[in-house]
């Protein structure tokens, strides 16, 4: 059964990366209708994105890592805490699509000024992260799982 887990993961991941390409410039067009700081910065968030998804399946497909146990970076479709410095708060979120079929309690995009930051990210890793009121936040990511 873990190898098989594993071997579904890695089909899973290739799925969403082809998906991903796929819908890339849509994704652009539909939320960055003009030429600005942001979409570039979205672009080169995509494009590292689609580059380290795709590092990832190579290593797997070269290695047979077992990604059931251990996930090694926020991406999408991943469940994990975020855990609040400040507020010493446990709070689980899955990272999706803005193009998701459903959205529930705790779903961020990975376009939102929190989903953008935590994209790629690695369990344990502190993220720094400016809050609409301009004061700074603090969380660390654990217990990454994908799928979520």
């Amino acid at each position: 059964m873990h190898h098989s887990s594993s071997e579904y993961i890695h089909r899973h991941l290739i799925q969403h990366l082809v998906e991903l390409e796929e819908n890339r410039s849509c994704i652009l067009k539909t939320f960055y209708s003009e030429e600005t700081e942001e979409k570039n910065k979205a672009k080169q968030l995509i494009d590292r994105y689609i580059k380290e998804l795709e590092a990832l399946i190579q290593r797997n497909h070269q290695h047979n890592i077992d990604l059931s146990s251990a996930f090694p970076f926020v991406i999408i479709d991943c469940r994990l805490d975020l855990y609040d410095c400040q507020k010493n708060t446990l709070q689980t979120v899955r990272i999706i699509s803005p193009f998701a079929d459903e959205v529930g309690r705790g779903d961020i995009s990975f376009l939102s000024h929190l989903g953008r930051n935590i994209l790629l990210k690695k369990e344990g890793d502190l993220v720094r992260i400016l809050n609409e009121a301009g004061e700074v936040e603090f969380f660390e990511i654990k217990n990454l799982r994908y799928p979520a």
